[in-house]
């Protein structure tokens, strides 16, 4: 499912940074694990408000994913406001662990009190690659009981506190 402007404006996604997209990107990622592809994000600054669980795919999904045009090339989400405590979550409930897919070539930011960018709650083999993650006040990555997850060629970048990690693995191998 590639979701070029013309998909996003008809979700009424602008990806200008100014226009609130948080609705529309929960109707994308609604539509994309359903039918277990692709989200694809084109250039531009996605603007988030709000906290956004990734709905659970019905069984075992391998091709969803999230890409952008990559993260020094302009594909951000941005997550404003002190309502973001932990971003883009992929849950998928105690015991139950999920194969999420791939995330890659996007930039993930933090600004105005947002504290995180990332979350993966059980989740089996998630692949984070060439992510850059930027500001917030909380690790920007965190990986809770997750098997064999895989964060590759990622940058963080003003993540956290003095005294956080950017990444924070808890209960995960």
């Amino acid at each position: 499912y590639r979701l070029g402007r013309t998909d996003w404006v008809q979700d009424g996604a602008v990806g200008d940074g100014v226009t609130d997209d948080t609705p529309a990107l929960i109707a994308a990622l609604t539509v994309a694990v359903a039918t277990n592809r692709c989200l694809y994000f084109p250039t531009g600054v996605y603007l988030v408000t709000a906290n956004i669980t990734v709905p659970t795919p019905s069984n075992v999904q391998r091709g969803f994913a999230i890409r952008g045009e990559g993260k020094h090339y302009g594909s951000i989400i941005r997550f404003s406001g002190a309502a973001v405590t932990t971003g883009l979550t992929f849950t998928s409930g105690v015991g139950v662990y999920q194969y999420w897919g791939t995330i890659s070539e996007i930039q993930i930011d933090c600004v105005s009190g947002a504290k995180r960018g990332m979350t993966f709650n059980y989740a089996h083999a998630p692949l984070i690659s060439n992510v850059q993650f930027n500001g917030g006040t909380e690790p920007a990555l965190v990986l809770q009981n997750c098997n064999q997850p895989v964060v590759d060629s990622c940058l963080f970048c003003n993540s956290g506190s003095s005294g956080t990690a950017q990444l924070w693995l808890n209960n995960s191998t």
